[in-house]
């Protein structure tokens, strides 16, 4: 298994994202499976199993306000 983690940044400083993925007032970290419209977690890491993929996969996460 990996871990992914998110980071923020404005104006080149890094923003705080708690555990559940809220950062501060800029809004919440979505993950996502690329080709997916939905988030399949809101959160500050994700942890991907062996199980999770068969051959390849990708993830995304994108801060949403």
């Amino acid at each position: 298994s990996t871990v992914l983690t998110a980071h923020v940044y404005k104006a080149g400083a890094e923003q705080s994202i708690t555990d559940a993925g809220v950062c501060g007032s800029l809004g919440s970290v979505k993950w996502y499976v690329v080709g997916n419209t939905t988030a399949i977690s809101t959160s500050k890491t994700l942890t991907v199993n062996a199980s999770d993929v068969t051959n390849v996969i990708s993830y995304t996460c994108q801060l949403e306000g």
